[in-house]
């Protein structure tokens, strides 16, 4: 009976989840209008079978920024539709998988908590209302796919503990978080680590596994059922890998003879850590916030020729080599960690990209639940170094490299998604709430303010407070940067 409810709880909220993406993206006329990079890879994906394809910059990003985009434009012409509709399904469905099934069951398997559907339908709204001004949503971008295939490998790893090992089809489950892992990390190089921290987690939770009550200890047998997984697990990995050798060797080969004029990942990385220097990027406008501190680091290191520097890095020169770059980070270490934490804070502000007061209390109050939640749960310095902990390093991870360059609200959904579920669905904020309304209850009731003036000062509230302030102004101060203008104004 119980698990007819949590399918029937997960069918309910897939529904609603797909409906609301669907529903506010079918009347686009076009997925690749906001973003540079959506349009240009769109005039690759149109003529990919054509005599000549078009040579785009994206390309550097691999297959994923090509498949199955290429095969959902031919489906369209065959069913003779709006090109787009089919991605707008494609993208309704990981939307609907990761924000009502994956991150509910992976909050579920973390906090060790029942979900409940109310609270399931309230972060599939938020984290709609929070992701769409980004792009994320409703353009022809990498980003949610990427985030959807890491949120099914953690879930398929969390899956395999549950299924008995005798449960033939068990093995097949290793191969698909192999298959997620490597998709997730193929497809956005902000997940690599995280996939790693993944590959890690399951290796320790196979030799973690009594495998004693299937093979005797005393069997030199006893390694086969672990290295079996971890061969399966490498497999579903590898094959993802193999596809992406041979889409650079044969694919790009083709549309790039030798490879002349397309950037490579890594060069695109060399030229984010030095050019952003400059500034932050903000959304589809590209708003940039001026980053002062990493221009005098600039002006500090090149003194005379810094301005020429200044001048060329826009346009694409002026690039620190890698070793420059780390000798840089090492000279002035407290400016460059302060850089990442403020590009950390813009990136799990819940402003929308534009500042509202409302939405930046509602992510703070989550971030400071998930404080909360970790101080309740890791009492001691062992607490922190369990298999779990591997898990939330994964989602910390998908942030943090690439905090230290370019930061984008659409780079934020797993770290935004594991907030909003840990604050949302662990049921500390209903308890937060439900104490709030018995107490202005009992003051009604009483007619008197004396519970606040007498009663138990709560020193959990005030800390609260005084987190919220200090979080609101420390994101004021980074968007004064922008000028005396209109935009940086708080809005309700």
């Amino acid at each position: 009976m119980l698990s007819v409810r949590k399918t029937w709880h997960a069918a309910a909220a897939f529904v609603f989840a797909f409906t609301l993406l669907f529903a506010n993206i079918i009347h686009l006329e076009s997925f690749v209008d906001w973003s540079g990079d959506a349009g240009d890879i769109w005039k690759t994906i149109t003529t990919y079978y054509d005599s000549y394809t078009y040579q785009s910059y994206v390309l550097y990003k691999g297959y994923q920024a090509v498949f199955p985009y290429v095969w959902l434009y031919e489906l369209s012409r065959y069913l003779n539709i709006n090109e787009f509709i089919p991605i707008k399904v494609y993208y309704s469905l990981l939307f609907a998988y990761s924000v009502a099934i994956g991150m509910p069951y992976i909050v579920s398997k973390l906090c060790k908590v029942k979900i409940n559907l109310v609270m399931r339908f309230i972060f599939i709204a938020i984290a709609f209302t929070i992701w769409q001004p980004s792009g994320a949503l409703r353009q022809l971008m990498i980003d949610l796919p990427s985030f959807t295939y890491f949120v099914l490998g953690t879930s398929v790893i969390f899956l395999i503990q549950d299924i008995p090992f005798t449960k033939k089809y068990k093995l097949a489950y290793f191969i698909l978080a192999g298959l997620s892992c490597g998709l997730a990390s193929g497809g956005s190089g902000q997940y690599g680590v995280a996939a790693i921290l993944l590959f890690i987690y399951a290796c320790i939770i196979i030799f973690k596994k009594d495998f004693s009550k299937i093979i005797s200890r005393e069997s030199s047998k006893f390694l086969v059922v672990p290295i079996t997984c971890i061969v399966l697990l490498t497999v579903g990995l590898g094959v993802v890998k193999f596809v992406e050798v041979q889409f650079q060797n044969v694919v790009i080969e083709r549309i790039y003879p030798g490879k002349v004029g397309l950037a490579t990942s890594k060069q695109w990385a060399q030229y984010a850590l030095s050019a952003k220097l400059l500034g932050m990027t903000m959304g589809p406008d590209l708003t940039v916030i001026p980053d002062n501190r990493g221009t005098a680091i600039i002006k500090e290191k090149d003194g005379d020729k810094a301005n020429e520097r200044i001048e060329l890095l826009p346009k694409g020169g002026g690039v620190y080599s890698n070793s420059e770059y780390i000798k840089l980070i090492v000279k002035h270490p407290v400016d460059f960690i302060s850089r990442w934490c403020n590009r950390l804070l813009i990136a799990i502000s819940f402003d929308g990209l534009d500042p509202s007061v409302s939405m930046l209390t509602l992510g703070a109050t989550l971030v400071y639940i998930c404080f909360r939640s970790i101080y309740k749960n890791c009492k001691t310095l062992s607490s922190f170094f369990t298999p779990n902990s591997l898990i939330v390093l994964a989602f910390v991870f998908t942030i943090l490299s690439i905090s230290v360059a370019h930061i984008e609200k659409r780079y934020a959904l797993s770290i935004q998604a594991l907030i909003m579920g840990v604050g949302l669905l662990n049921g500390d904020i209903v308890n937060l709430l439900r104490n709030g309304v018995r107490s202005i209850k009992q003051i009604i009731d009483e007619k008197s303010l004396q519970i606040i003036w007498h009663g138990s000062l709560s020193y959990s509230l005030v800390i609260y407070f005084v987190f919220l302030i200090l979080y609101i102004t420390h994101f004021a101060s980074i968007f004064e940067l922008l000028g005396p203008i209109s935009g940086i104004l708080f809005k309700p």
